[in-house]
């Protein structure tokens, strides 16, 4: 499966989850009157306490955006950091198709369509890909921002309060709006590998941020 194919998959899965999510939403609705109705017509005394189920578990959503780059070396990049970040078994990546340079409200509006308040969803530049250190995560708390390297990001649940209108590329703006916003910003995350690819005329490097 090459990318373009892999970016229509995504669309599809996108669009089925969201479907999915507004239905969900109205069989809650649905079954949030119909207790309003039945709590009407019993005595007070016998009623039973709501009790809240646990969420499905841990979710790590890797938000990668993936554009059509017109230098050939530069494409080779993105690519390469696609695949590797596809074949992460401890991500579900979502493609977006963005400009290339998006902002980071672009990456806001679309972790605020699909995270729980337990998910935790990463995002980064296109040249950036992660190997299965990424299960660190799971100590994320509410309120935090994880800084994995200068383009990469993690946080947990949706995100507010945040005004994201300038690239993400502009790394201290990134603290610095999440941080005005109320949030920790946590730069501790050493253990965590990210890698960050850039090709030159003789061949590709890695650089690796441990």
């Amino acid at each position: 499966m090459n990318a373009r194919e892999y970016i229509e998959m995504q669309a599809q899965i996108m669009r089925a989850h969201e479907a999915a999510e507004e239905k969900a939403r109205q069989e809650r609705s649905l079954k949030a009157d119909q207790q309003r109705n039945c709590a009407r017509k019993l005595p007070q005394q016998i009623l039973s306490p709501v009790v809240s189920l646990p969420s499905h578990g841990l979710k790590v959503r890797l938000f990668y955006n993936y554009y059509d780059e017109k230098d050939i070396a530069r494409k080779q990049e993105i690519d390469l950091c696609l695949q590797e970040n596809i074949k992460n078994t401890f991500f579900d990546i979502i493609v977006l198709s963005g400009s290339n340079n998006p902002t980071l409200n672009f990456f806001i509006q679309k972790i605020n369509q699909l995270a729980g308040p337990n998910d935790i969803s990463v995002f980064c530049r296109s040249d950036i890909f992660f190997d299965e250190s990424v299960d660190l995560l799971g100590k994320i708390k509410y309120k935090e921002i994880i800084v994995l390297n200068n383009y990469a990001w993690a946080i947990k649940g949706n995100i507010d309060g945040v005004d994201g209108y300038f690239p993400i590329d502009i790394e201290n703006r990134v603290a610095h709006e999440f941080q005005k916003a109320g949030y920790k910003i946590n730069n501790s995350h050493h253990n965590l590998n990210k890698n960050h690819l850039y090709i030159e005329s003789l061949g590709l490097e890695k650089e690796e941020s441990l």
